[in-house]
């Protein structure tokens, strides 16, 4: 097995989330139709074959007849790839404006209560496991990282982005936007033949941005890697340490609660 697919494997172990994953009955791949989520899907199929590969696209139906092509790149995508695939439209500009939310807050809530009607229509067919992987990155740690240590966060802030909540999983922290596309360009380039002609969307998320988490983006992190420039690395290094300090405190005070 060579980079970035042992990278994948191994760093999902350091996560804590290897097991889960090698267990699981079925993996749900989150796909927007961006890079990320598209090498996740991938990389899924090719490390994981114990499991059912699925993917499942949330259209927010926020950018009009764009979002319709990021739900058409990603049909064509598991057609070429063989993997299941299903959709769940939602008007979230019309949802924000009924339950008075912001974009960001309505997208997020409707993007994961689609996930969770689709894991239990899944989990009643007969899966027994059934786990939703997002691809959140390195360079997305990051930038997390660095929005709650502004923020005054403590150890669960500065731990930077869960590997796992519930049935999702995170197995794309270790690796660098970078690197993500690099695997994209070199691995079987005509399966990802619209996202190497630059049609594809950015993740779903980038619609949910800030004005400072924009800035720490465009701004911050560009001055940052001019003094490291693998700083994603060692943010998600410093992060895993972290987070290993802040559950084991938490393990301790319950103990100590009795």
């Amino acid at each position: 097995m060579d980079g970035i697919r042992e990278k994948f494997i191994s760093s999902a172990a350091k996560l804590g989330i290897g097991d889960a994953l090698s267990g699981a009955d079925a993996i749900v791949c989150a796909l927007s139709g961006g890079a990320d989520s598209c090498a996740l899907l991938l990389l899924l199929k090719e490390c994981y074959a114990n499991a059912e590969i699925r993917a499942f696209h949330v259209n927010h139906m926020i950018r009009g007849e764009e979002a319709d092509r990021d739900e058409e790149h990603c049909r064509a995508l598991c057609g070429r790839l063989g993997v299941p695939f299903a959709v769940k439209k939602t008007d979230v500009p019309a949802m924000a404006e009924k339950l008075s939310l912001g974009l960001e807050e309505a997208a997020r809530t409707a993007r994961y209560s689609a996930f969770d009607e689709y894991r239990k229509s899944l989990l009643a067919e007969g899966k027994k496991d059934v786990l939703f992987a997002t691809a959140h990155n390195a360079d997305d740690n990051l930038e997390t990282l660095i929005f709650n240590l502004i923020r005054g966060s403590g150890a669960h802030g500065l731990s930077g982005i869960a590997p796992r909540r519930g049935y999702i999983v995170r197995p794309m922290l270790s690796l660098s936007s970078e690197e993500i596309r690099d695997f994209i360009g070199t691995v079987r380039p005509g399966v990802f033949r619209a996202q190497l002609a630059g049609k594809a969307t950015e993740k779903v998320i980038r619609l949910e941005r800030t004005v400072t988490q924009d800035k720490i983006r465009t701004q911050v992190i560009p001055i940052l890697r001019t003094v490291s420039p693998a700083c994603e690395r060692a943010a998600y290094s410093a992060s895993l340490l972290v987070r290993r300090d802040d559950e084991y405190l938490f393990s301790e005070a319950q103990k100590a609660a009795g």
